[in-house]
């Protein structure tokens, strides 16, 4: 958590990809796009207190295994 930018102020991002875009005369410029939400220190709290659920817990536990078979999947196909 960034407390140095804004000791008020979270700034959730997600869903981050790099795109590109020209400007004005035309050159590439690299940028980043994303989803943001601000969120008071508070709200933040909370939203990391309601990742902390038993089936939260159980559905990261279910994608982590899931994406392990996928690793363990590409691995045996490489040659």
């Amino acid at each position: 958590m960034d407390t140095v930018s804004s000791p008020t102020t979270v700034y959730l991002r997600k869903n981050i990809t790099q795109i590109t875009k020209k400007d004005e005369s035309g050159k590439e410029e690299t940028m980043w796009q994303y989803d943001e939400r601000e969120m008071t220190v508070a709200e933040y709290a909370d939203y990391l207190a309601s990742l902390e659920t038993p089936a939260t817990k159980m559905i990261m536990q279910s994608l982590s295994a899931i994406e392990l078979g996928m690793e363990e999947i590409a691995l045996g196909m490489e040659v």
